[in-house]
């Protein structure tokens, strides 16, 4: 089976050129609204998101998917290849060839593409890198701010998966040309009865006639929380070895549905069915629809379930929710025990706290960043004094240069810069409140700020007293 088989309508090609174009000639998405106006097909682009020709950022912007590079008509699909080529080669040899070490900027991958005999430049690892996410070859990495560039990226052992990475393209359109040939009727945005004749039949392919699920762990969660459910996915797969393919989590790359799904059937089933249940409460998830849904479906079937508080109390949740134990996102004893109930309930061996703690720490990092200081527990309150100077000590001393960087990139200040500023690549920002914003201090605390400055001096940054080094 080839594109010319499975011939697009003239809407979802042209939608398909546009957001690939905009990506490869200008790295950002494509809004929303442009393309409803230009094309004024809101059903199909939907069904290109479904059947995952696309990819969307909060149902606001758009960015091209693998298959989308493939049905791009009028592109150099063969420099595309090669720069996924190139990438999955070199991230095996640092694989195999690092210790420890398995964070890489991608300077260093280019450096080590070089060494390897690679045609390269910046954006071949650019690009490589972006197409590698889908291929399980991440265990972790950092967006920029629009998510069409990679920071920093962290290696996975499922690189090793790759025997011939010279076929890894080929193998991977022509299973993904059977999925969507599977839900070739939903191309053509069916009628309502055809959309029911078609969701009747991917039940019965895809659910075998009710039968059981194989994913162990689904996260409920917001779309715009996607940084906190990575890190909480790094942090179960680090702390219990828990298989990729056993976890749901659908705006997480890797562990989204299967192209062609019947999104509403298949997370009914697995909402149903999962071993684990945990739900992500933040202020965007209790706005959202689909996690009320699946909370409640999850509680009506009167099967275990965890809720997981970031960036809102206990009292957020209402009705007969309200009466759950939930477990605070901001509090490493509570994560240590959310680690050790799901570890007994998969019947899965917690690995030794050393080799996760970093995770854990990034993931209260990433909440602390989201939504500020995040919620102190009820049963172990300390007075504000102590409780800052002792959670604010601890998180300056996981303050990291990556970390400070993508705080920078996304702090917006326009207001005139104090007398005391970082310079941070390039750009001067004022040191108070990007420290507070990194390390989730209180805005109150100067011997926090104080040190926090100091710590940003340890990792290499400039720190200037109006316009003069400090």
């Amino acid at each position: 089976m080839n594109k010319t088989e499975m011939k697009l309508q003239p809407a979802e090609q042209g939608m398909i050129n546009r957001v690939v174009s905009r990506f490869l000639t200008e790295k950002r998405p494509t809004p929303r609204k442009e393309l409803v106006v230009d094309f004024g097909e809101i059903d199909l682009l939907e069904s290109l998101v479904q059947r995952s020709l696309l990819r969307d950022i909060n149902r606001e912007k758009y960015l091209p998917s693998f298959m989308s590079f493939y049905f791009y008509d009028a592109g150099p699909v063969l420099a595309v290849r090669a720069s996924l080529e190139t990438t999955l080669v070199t991230l095996k040899e640092l694989f195999l060839k690092s210790d420890d070490v398995m964070q890489f900027s991608t300077a260093e991958l280019e450096s080590k593409a070089r060494e390897l005999g690679r045609v390269t430049d910046r954006d071949t690892i650019w690009l490589g890198l972006y197409l590698a996410q889908e291929f399980g070859a991440l265990g972790g990495y950092q967006w920029n701010t629009d998510q069409t560039e990679m920071i920093s990226v962290r290696v996975s052992e499922h690189i090793m998966r790759f025997k011939d990475l010279t076929k890894v393209w080929d193998t991977t359109v022509e299973q993904r040309l059977k999925w969507l040939h599977a839900s070739a009727r939903q191309i053509a945005a069916p009628s309502f009865s055809e959309q029911t004749e078609i969701a009747e039949l991917l039940g019965a392919v895809q659910n075998d006639h009710n039968v059981p699920s194989d994913v162990l762990v689904f996260i409920s969660h917001s779309s715009k929380d996607e940084n906190i459910v990575l890190a909480f996915v790094e942090l179960l797969v680090a702390a219990l070895h828990v298989p990729h393919d056993t976890i749901r989590c659908t705006s997480v790359d890797g562990y989204r549905l299967p192209a062609g799904a019947n999104t509403d059937q298949v997370l009914k089933l697995e909402v149903r069915d999962s071993k684990t249940f945990i739900g992500l409460i933040t202020p965007n998830s209790m706005n959202s629809a689909y996690v009320l849904f699946e909370l409640g479906a999850r509680w009506g079937a009167e099967l275990h379930m965890m809720p997981v508080l970031a960036g809102v109390s206990s009292n957020a949740l209402s009705g007969p929710l309200k009466g759950l134990n939930c477990i605070v996102a901001t509090s490493d004893a509570q994560l240590h025990q959310l680690i050790g109930d799901v570890g007994k309930t998969l019947e899965l061996t917690v690995q030794s706290p050393a080799s996760y703690t970093r995770y854990l720490n990034k993931l209260v990092q990433e909440v602390h960043r989201s939504f500020g200081q995040g919620v102190v527990p009820s049963t172990s309150v300390e007075p504000t004094a102590n409780y800052v100077e002792r959670s604010g000590s601890r998180k300056i001393d996981n303050l990291t240069r990556e970390l400070v960087i993508s705080v920078a990139s996304k702090f917006v200040w326009t207001k005139q810069l104090p007398k005391w500023t970082v310079l941070v690549e390039g750009r001067e920002l004022p040191v108070r409140p990007l420290v507070l914003s990194a390390v989730g201090a209180l805005p109150n605390d100067s011997t926090t700020s104080n040190s926090a400055t100091a710590k940003l001096k340890t990792l290499g940054f400039e720190i200037r007293y109006q316009g003069r080094r400090a």
